[in-house]
């Protein structure tokens, strides 16, 4: 009892540490390679027209998210307006959808800075729609959860 249901844990002695060390190997390496690549599964795209507070706030009322049952994410392609790095690790994204629309913020946390900021005018992005609420004022915000120049 105790920990959560995705925990799991073995005790053996340490004099067989080696040994079942191999045996993990061994059966892991029976198997292809790409079935341990971390896959990233979107909820789809978002027109440029979708970038709302309405939504967001649905999104939000959509609760609870959980371990089955994650936040949307959504993907695509933005226009990179203004980058900067914050606090030496963050990326701060002033973006415009391809279709479009207006500009959108979009935050990424502990980013790769041998990457960003990009000389790329264009990002490819997973995200998930949120709200930054600042001074009072909401506004659309989008979190991301991959990104690459394009």
């Amino acid at each position: 009892f105790g920990g959560h249901a995705m925990a799991a844990g073995l005790t053996l002695p340490a004099a067989n540490f080696q040994a079942f060390a191999d045996a993990f190997s061994a059966v892991i390496a029976e198997h292809d390679a790409h079935l341990f690549e971390p896959v990233l599964w979107t909820d789809g795209a978002l027109g440029a027209d979708d970038f709302s507070l309405q939504l967001a706030n649905q999104l939000q009322e959509g609760d609870p998210w959980g371990q089955a049952f994650p936040p949307p994410v959504f993907e695509g392609e933005f226009e990179i307006l203004e980058q900067r790095i914050l606090k030496e690790k963050h990326l701060k994204l002033t973006l415009r959808h391809i279709e479009g629309g207006n500009w959108l913020e979009a935050i990424a946390f502990n980013v790769d800075l041998d990457v960003w900021p990009t000389e790329s005018s264009r990002v490819q992005m997973a995200y998930q729609l949120d709200i930054n609420e600042f001074r009072g004022e909401r506004r659309v915000q989008l979190k991301v959860v991959w990104l690459a120049p394009v």
